[in-house]
C-alpha cells in the first residue's frame, strides 16, 4: 500500500529519495519505505495560500506573496490558469493590483 504525502513547493533535496516522477503540475518523490511524496510548483502553492487566507497567519500570507511577486521566475500565467481552476481570479486580481 502507497501512503501519499503533499508538500507545497519544497526546494530542498530529501536524502532518502528512489524514484521521481514528473509531471506538468507536480513532482512525485517514491521512497525506498513505499511512500509518496508530491511537491507542487509556487504558483499552486500560492493559490493554495489564498484560498486558505482565513487558516494562515497574516505575517506567513503576506510573505508568501511578496515574495512570490519577487521572484524573476514567477510564472503569472501559470498563476491565473491555477486561479481559474480554483476559482479565486477575482481575489488573486485583488492582491495583484495591490502587489504589482
Amino acid at each position: 500500500m502507497t501512503m501519499c504525502m503533499v508538500i507545497y513547493f519544497c526546494p530542498y533535496t530529501l536524502l532518502r529519495k528512489t524514484l521521481i516522477i514528473q509531471t506538468k503540475n507536480y513532482t512525485c518523490l517514491k521512497l525506498d519505505d513505499d511512500l509518496a511524496i508530491r511537491i507542487y510548483n509556487i504558483e499552486r502553492t500560492i493559490c493554495d495560500i489564498i484560498r486558505d487566507r482565513n487558516k494562515i497567519d497574516l505575517q506567513i500570507f503576506n510573505t508568501a506573496l511578496n515574495e512570490y511577486m519577487k521572484r524573476k521566475d514567477k510564472n503569472l500565467i501559470l498563476l491565473s490558469e491555477y486561479a481559474t481552476k480554483f476559482k479565486i481570479e477575482k481575489i488573486l486580481a485583488q492582491y495583484m493590483e495591490v502587489l504589482g
